[in-house]
């Protein structure tokens, strides 16, 4: 049985991806803050460019931490979304 250079190639590719990081954990852990606002605009927080509401809290969390823009509800009303998370 003859295996094509195709096949070669994504075994390698599938054996170098499953070698696990040496990367070393930090060692002060992450804190992770979910905010899980219901009617919440995409242009409601200052951080996404309104003028209109003033969000100095959320601004500050937003500039100094990580921001995940394209988050999704579970459903269009909250209850089974808090249930989601």
């Amino acid at each position: 049985m003859s295996l094509s250079r195709f096949h070669i190639i994504l075994l390698a590719v599938i054996s170098i991806a499953s070698i696990p990081s040496t990367r070393v954990a930090s060692a002060e852990p992450r804190n992770i803050i979910v905010v899980l606002v219901d009617d919440l605009g995409w242009m409601d927080l200052g951080c996404q460019g309104s003028d209109f509401y003033q969000t100095p809290h959320i601004d500050q969390l937003a500039a100094r931490g990580i921001r995940f823009i394209n988050g999704y509800a579970a459903c269009a009303v909250c209850s089974p979304t808090r249930a989601a998370l």
